[in-house]
């Protein structure tokens, strides 16, 4: 009673980013956009979630480095211009691609949408990183269609880890992550540290 909650609703029917297929055929996106709640403990609370009706779609072709098709790869979506905010959450979609590498994606028209593909094997296979983000703009009743290929890596870094306290050794460290982002490349990577240490795959000549 009197404790605060921010509450959204989740709605799938698949592995893509469509929460609902109405009878007619329109297909409505997820809204995670939060609403505020009060508890009560003298009444129950109604929270309303609107689904955003889909009236176009991003056709993501995502190919390995070779060039190849990857199949499984799962594509994300999401507003541009809300990316960072609370709120960024509330435009979101997303789905795998097929055998083809191919993934088309619900998506809110007149719109402009930052779009992430993320392979199957994406962070574990090394010397390969994920496909630098695109920028795509769509309109209503409308399709646009855009080729994302994973980078291979040219030089690798080495990490290792070290604790201010002296009595703790690095190889006691478990589950140690380090991550990387190239805002120039819009690409990202992380790697695992086993004992204390690992290995990073990264681009040369990229910030």
């Amino acid at each position: 009673d009197g404790v605060t909650y921010n509450v959204s609703g989740y709605f799938t029917q698949s592995d893509s980013g469509v929460a609902v297929v109405a009878a007619d055929g329109t297909q409505y996106v997820q809204s995670y956009e939060a609403h505020e709640v009060v508890g009560d403990d003298t009444a129950a609370q109604t929270v309303e979630v609107t689904l955003r009706e889909a009236d176009a779609t991003i056709q993501v072709t995502v190919l390995d480095a070779a060039g190849d098709p990857e199949s499984s790869a799962w594509v994300s979506v999401i507003e541009a211009n809300i990316e960072n905010s609370e709120t960024a959450w509330s435009n979101y979609s997303g789905g795998q691609t097929n055998s083809n590498g191919i993934a088309t994606i619900p998506v809110q028209g007149d719109k402009t949408y930052t779009v992430y593909a993320y392979p199957a094997d994406a962070y574990t296979t090394g010397g390969v990183l994920p496909p630098p983000h695109k920028t795509v703009t769509v309109a209503s009743d409308d399709t646009e269609s855009v080729t994302m290929r994973s980078v291979e890596s040219d030089w690798t870094l080495g990490l290792a880890i070290q604790f201010a306290d002296d009595a703790i050794a690095p190889e006691d460290a478990e589950y140690v992550y380090c991550y990387a982002y190239s805002e120039a490349l819009g690409v990202d990577t992380y790697a695992s540290l086993t004992s204390g240490s690992g290995t990073m795959h990264l681009v040369s000549d990229a910030v």
